[in-house]
């Protein structure tokens, strides 16, 4: 866990000197370690701070986190490290080296080599900022998914036997895959907020796919579990960390579906994966070989955009779905590496690829908001979610700190939208999708 302020500056919609320590990280640490340890994980805590960490403050993080009795004293179950005042020195001015300073955005990159120091411990590393809240279950899904796309990759071929063109294997959203072309997938996720009492978006945007709620052939319209996500205990719970939050109160600002592809994994036995949702971010403009490109059904295809005909930049900062921090095992941070991310995803940060050690223009999205993971000139990974919609809502995540929908310059460039709608408008496309592979196969009489 990275945290950059003990107390809030009253930036970002925050209240000045509003211990933050206590407020949000004690709680979000407690609910998120509690959790995993609960649901079978051997969890060790790593607290990477900007600032000084008293004695007293080590103290409230060694009581947030699980404990049993044992005799006369309670004896902790997860293991604590605490790395403070751990912003690395940079040049203020990076062609100029008269003047060095605290490079704080490079705070996000210092779990970095935490994990390249610990990488043969653990088989498991999840690196979330200090609001993001990270239930058991959720990491268990990540390994769920995970553990399906390795499958299908074992029983996929390296080559596909057709003769598609780029363009047409861009528009390939069903049927067999490359190994190569799973390999570039991971699981994904969505950042939600709980809309506080009062709170009503100022910018909605409505776009013009139906809501389809109803899932299979009972007919039965479904509701997302935010429990999943965003239900916190009673000892975390405060005035902007609600314990039980309704469906209907969870909103998402971090894209917007018209940026949004489904597709149709293939088949095996016992695979969870069946119809995914596609996130913006990365991009197929890239590859000149079909074996690496990821064919896609856009949101848009049956004309719901009007006259827009294509998709929009899905490299865009507003479409990428910034996750506020990420996970991996071990094997995947070691494809990553050596395979995926141009200059390597651990240090060192050498050039070309990288100047100053990585303190150079790099953002805290960069380095804990997955901006690296998928961005076109890092990893240009491909994250996927279940669309099913038990499975769904296994991908959301909750910023519990609850303050970008109090933020005006977030108000005004994003939308905020309920995370129910948009799932009903990606069924929506699901059954566009599906009628277009019947029709498919009706015209070639399979």
């Amino acid at each position: 866990m990275t945290s950059i302020a003990e107390f809030d500056n009253g930036k970002r919609h925050t209240k000045k000197g509003n211990d933050r320590f206590t407020n949000t990280l004690i709680p979000v640490l407690r609910e998120s370690a509690t959790s995993m340890y609960q649901s079978g994980f051997d969890v060790d805590v790593y607290l990477i701070c900007h600032y000084p960490v008293s004695t007293e403050r080590y103290r409230q993080v060694l009581a947030a986190l699980p404990s049993h009795e044992s005799g006369n004293a309670n004896t902790v179950e997860v293991s604590l490290t605490v790395w403070d005042e751990a912003t690395p020195i940079g040049y203020a001015v990076e062609h100029s080296t008269r003047r060095i300073m605290n490079v704080t955005r490079g705070l996000a990159r210092q779990h970095r080599y935490v994990i390249k120091d610990k990488l043969l411990h653990y088989d498991m590393f999840v690196a979330y900022e200090d609001d993001m809240v990270v239930h058991g279950a959720q990491v268990q899904q990540y390994r769920n998914v995970s553990d399906a796309l390795y499958r299908l990759r074992q029983a996929a071929p390296s080559r596909l036997d057709n003769t598609y063109t780029i363009a047409e294997m861009n528009r390939q959203f069903h049927g067999p895959m490359t190994a190569t072309q799973l390999s570039r997938m991971i699981p994904g996720w969505i950042r939600v907020e709980v809309a506080l009492d009062g709170w009503k978006p100022k910018r909605t945007l409505e776009l013009p796919i139906p809501r389809d709620f109803r899932w299979d052939e009972t007919g039965e319209e479904v509701s997302l579990d935010p429990s999943i996500c965003c239900q916190i205990g009673v000892t975390s719970s405060n005035a902007h960390m609600p314990s039980a939050p309704h469906i209907e109160d969870l909103y998402f600002w971090e894209t917007t579906i018209d940026a949004l592809h489904l597709r149709k994994m293939p088949e095996i036995p016992f695979s969870q994966l069946d119809w995914v949702v596609l996130q913006a971010g990365n991009t197929e403009d890239w590859y000149e070989d079909t074996k690496f490109i990821v064919g896609r059904y856009w949101s848009g295809t049956d004309g719901y955009f009007g006259h827009q005909q294509d998709p929009p930049d899905s490299t865009l900062s507003h479409y990428i779905n910034n996750q506020g921090g990420w996970m991996a095992t071990r094997r995947q941070l070691h494809e990553w590496h050596s395979r995926w991310c141009l200059g390597g995803f651990l240090p060192p940060y050498d050039p070309p690829k990288f100047h100053f050690d990585g303190l150079d223009s790099r953002s805290v999205e960069y380095w804990s908001g997955g901006i690296q993971i998928v961005g076109v000139k890092a990893c240009n990974l491909q994250r996927i979610i279940p669309l099913q919609p038990q499975i769904f809502a296994r991908h959301l995540q909750y910023h519990a700190s609850n303050n970008k929908q109090r933020q005006r310059t977030v108000q005004a460039r994003s939308a905020f939208t309920k995370i129910q709608d948009l799932w009903g408008q990606l069924n929506t496309v699901r059954k566009n999708a599906e009628q277009a592979i019947r029709k498919e196969r009706d015209e070639f009489g399979q």
